[in-house]
This record gives C-alpha cells, structure tokens and sequence, in this order.
C-alpha cells in the first residue's frame, strides 16, 4: 500500500510511490526516494520518531523494517532453536521504540530552568513551519486564519532540518543535559520526534517549558495499536525517557494569554481549547493534561505564580459530555472542593452538547458558554 500525504513515507517524507508492504513479522516500508548511502543493517531515525534498519536495496528501492519489530522477531526466532517456544513465532506485542506514550506523569522531572527549556525549544520551533497539512486540518476544525497565524503550534521537521537544528544547538553550546526530549546516541546529542503538529507548553512568563505533539499516526501505527487492543493517543509528550541521558517530561498544566490579568482564569483541558477561549473570552486560559490531574496543578509553580499576581476566580470549563461521565464528575467535584479550601471563587462554564462537546468547539461554532457561580456547600 502506497503512502500518501497523511501517512509519508517515515524514511524519506515523501507521500508517493513509496509504500509499505505486509510481511509475516508486520510491514515493512519500502523507500525509493533514499537520497543518501545507507549500509546493511544500519540504523536510521525515521521522521516519525522510530528507528529503522535497512535491509537491502534493489532496483533503486530501499526496504526497511522498523527496528522493534525487527529485533522482537529476530529474538523470537533465537528462541525457538532453544526450546523456549514449540514453533518459530514473532512477538505478537513489537518492542519497537516509540514516543513514550506512557510519559503521563505530572509536572516536574527536570531541574533545568525554564529560561534555558525556553531558548532550547525555540531553536527547534525557529526552524519549522506550520504544514498545508496542519493548516488544512485546523481549517476543517474552523480556526481562522488569524487565529491559526496566533497558534504558535509547528509541524515537525524533517530530517535534513532536525540536522540543522542540532548544529544550531551544538554552536550555541547549550546544555542539553536534563531537557525532554534529548538524548544521547553515538557520543553525540539528539532527539526523535513523532511525525504531528507541535503544541508548546508556555508558563505564565510565556517560557516554552515542554513540547506536546499531535501525531499524524500512520496505517501500520494505529494497526499495531489496534493489535495491541489500544487507541492511539491524540497527543503525546516530547520526552526521552528510557533513552540514554534522556530525561522524562511529564504533562504540564501551560497558559494562554494576551493581557496579564490573572484575577479571574478558565481553566479547561487541552491547549486547543485553551488557546480559542483565550482569544475569544479574552481571559488567561489554563490547560491541563488531564481533567483528574487538578492537584498537581494546584501544587505547581504555575498556580503559585497565579496566587501572586492577584488570582481570586476560576472558571471551570471542562467538555459538556462531563454529564455522561462520571470520573470527569468526580474530578470536577474533587476540583470545587481543592479551590474552596484555598479560598479561590470557583465558577463553572455550562453549555448545551449539541453547541459543541469542548469550549473551543462551542466558541467556534458561534456560541458562548454561560457562567455559573459555584454555591459553596
């Protein structure tokens, strides 16, 4: 099956006559666009954050296979001539190395300040564009131009831009040392990232302290996750955890704004969200990774940054499907109570589901939510 604008092909990017093929270990993806020597078996970064092996060449077409699969079956293999197992098999679960997708937890895995997360970040941010691709589809979501121009949100860049963007690193003499993201491979600092739409993570300082991406999964990806009995995650952390030298990121709580006024904020899910209320309300909007992860962020930096500069009221304004579920009203409800302890106002956003299940959703549909004042109980 030929790759395509939605799923490139992850050793060269192209969206043409490369393509992947079922074999009996999963697929295989065969390149024929490789601008570039590559030797028998040698390891490549694929561009959507996965590690391939080359295979063999043959009238001009590279196949590859990604490194996971292709060790799960080579040891699966091996382990039938030891009597492990009756017939040669392949790992029905690929040890492939993807993103950490269980990165999930919260807020603070590294000592390195935000100033220096901050410059990291924008030297890769610096070098990307937001993709047709991307903004097609946040134009299908209906964002404006002018509001798609004041997203700050990035498609990732290819390889021969990662290239670049480790040399402008490696001049600037920036520690890489404890930052999401980066590891080390070879003697030499780098990263891999997941082929999606870059959503950075701000403080109340507009530092970008964390890199959240949007993956533009592939067939084969969301087959191995339907394989596996799993969704593919709508967003994933920029992280290196388990890598060498890398460092875990965790999700972070970030901020959207125009005017520093933070005596009343909304509070809701995703940066998405966050980002059209922010606009549209004109109110500092506060987006958590989880709608169950409030008590981390009502111990984090950013809420005590909150406090000093003068917070008294939070909106809550989390999906309208909150009515259908219940964990989602046992947090919201958990959350009232947090905030009334701690002497905050606590309001919350309530709109029809038909309108739109997010505030953003609702907003760009052309509705407003109304305000409720929570009564303390």
């Amino acid at each position: 099956m030929n790759y395509n604008k939605r799923n490139p092909c992850p050793i060269c990017g192209a969206t043409d006559y490369c393509a992947y093929i079922k074999s009996k270990n999963g697929y295989l993806t065969t390149c024929h666009k490789l601008k570039r020597h590559v030797k028998k078996n040698e390891v490549i970064d694929g561009i959507d954050g996965n590690e391939y092996i080359f295979l063999y060449e043959k009238n001009g077409c590279y196949m590859f296979e990604e490194k996971g699969q292709y060790e799960a079956a080579k040891k699966a293999y091996k382990e039938s001539f030891c009597g492990k197992t009756s017939k040669p098999s392949v790992a029905i679960k690929k040890a492939q190395d993807e993103p950490n997708l269980d990165d999930t937890g919260i807020y603070e895995y590294t000592k390195v300040s935000h100033n220096i997360l901050d410059e990291i970040y924008r030297k890769i941010l610096n070098r990307c564009i937001l993709s047709e691709k991307h903004i097609y589809m946040l134009k299908k979501e209906k964002w404006s131009s002018e509001l798609i121009q004041k997203s700050g949100y990035f498609s990732t860049p290819d390889q021969d831009t990662k290239k670049i963007i480790l040399e402008d690193i490696k001049k600037s003499n920036l520690q890489l040392e404890g930052v999401p993201g980066f590891f080390t491979k070879n003697g030499e600092w780098t990263y891999n990232m997941v082929s999606g739409m870059i959503l950075p993570v701000y403080d109340i300082n507009k530092k970008i302290i964390r890199l959240q991406i949007r993956p533009d999964w592939n067939y084969w990806q969301i087959n191995s996750f339907k394989e596996r009995g799993e969704k593919p995650p709508k967003y994933i952390n920029f992280s290196s955890n388990g890598k060498k030298n890398g460092t875990k990121s965790g999700s972070m709580a970030g901020i959207h704004y125009d005017e520093p006024k933070f005596n009343t904020v909304i509070v809701t899910e995703g940066s998405k969200d966050a980002k059209i209320a922010s606009e549209y309300l004109k109110r500092a909007c506060i987006y958590l990774p989880g709608v169950d992860t409030y008590n981390a962020f009502l111990n984090s930096e950013l809420f005590d940054e909150l406090k000093k500069r003068g917070l008294k009221n939070i909106i809550i304004a989390y999906d309208a499907d909150i009515i259908y579920k219940e964990q989602v009203k046992r947090a919201m409800e958990g959350f009232y109570k947090k905030l009334e302890v701690l002497n905050v106002n606590v309001y919350y956003a309530k709109w029809d589901i038909k309108n739109g299940k997010g505030i953003g959703d609702l907003i760009l549909n052309g509705y407003k939510p109304t305000i409720i004042k929570r009564v303390r109980k």
